[in-house]
């Protein structure tokens, strides 16, 4: 399964907040760092903070961070959280949201539990331990 763009940029954008620690980081400078739009910056922060993934702060030093620990956090949380295309239809139907009832049904369940697995084994805290080993920064 190949992740959208949409689950590619949260990903990127949810690590950066995972380098980050518990410091807020702006949407500017989220935006800014994964060369995209603010609008849209602001979309995918707004499913994630509703995904129960980021939390916002107000005020000078306001911003996003991480709602749990890196640790807690799994790249099919993200997915999940994010994308609402044909990809993670895939995962939605093995996370109970929707199932068809055909005779591929069954075949379609064991693939998305099988993907969505994989998936959840990836933590976001070694997604972000790795960009630190690959880049030599916090």
């Amino acid at each position: 399964m190949r992740l959208s763009t949409r689950s590619r940029l949260a990903v990127d954008l949810m690590t950066s907040l995972a380098i980050h620690g518990a410091r807020a980081v702006s949407l500017i400078s989220l935006a800014n760092r994964h060369q995209i739009s603010r609008g849209y910056a602001e979309g995918l922060v707004a499913q994630l903070r509703v995904g129960g993934l980021v939390t916002s702060f107000k005020g000078i030093t306001g911003g996003y961070c991480l709602a749990r620990p890196p640790s807690a956090i799994s790249v099919a949380d993200i997915v999940l959280a994010v994308d609402d295309d044909a990809a993670t239809d895939v995962l939605r139907a093995f996370a109970g949201v929707a199932v068809d009832d055909d005779h591929s049904a069954a075949m379609w369940r064991r693939l998305s539990e099988m993907t969505l697995r994989l998936l959840e084994g990836v933590s976001l805290r070694q997604l972000a331990q790795r960009e630190i080993e690959a880049t030599g920064r916090l």
